[in-house]
């Protein structure tokens, strides 16, 4: 199982809808995967990017590093974790390098697009 780390860039210009990127890091490989959302999704939404992303491909992780985004800290997401099992860590607002994995992932995507 792969400890990964989790992320949005944005905003983008828009494009069929879409107007962010869901990035999903490998934090020991650096696998990164990119996936479409919008400023709009839910957490249910964000559940429904990383099971089609990730999960379906991969497996289960067995943690996720994110931000202190309130999709991250929602209620829905927390519990459906907890139930999964996966361990969720959340980088603190004034110590950003605990997440280094998804800013730098974050810096070269938005360059790249």
């Amino acid at each position: 199982m792969a400890d990964i780390a989790i992320n949005f860039v944005g905003p983008l210009p828009t494009n069929k809808g879409f107007d962010r990127v869901l990035t999903i890091t490998n934090r020991l490989s650096g696998y990164v995967r990119l996936l479409p959302a919008r400023k709009a999704d839910t957490a249910a939404d964000v559940a429904a990017h990383f099971h089609e992303g990730w999960h379906h491909l991969f497996g289960l992780p067995q943690s996720i590093v994110s931000d202190c985004d309130k999709l991250f800290t929602s209620k829905f997401w927390v519990a459906l974790h907890k139930r999964l099992n996966v361990k969720l860590q959340l980088s603190s607002a004034f110590h950003p390098k605990t997440d280094g994995h998804s800013e730098k992932t974050n810096k070269t995507a938005f360059q790249i697009l």
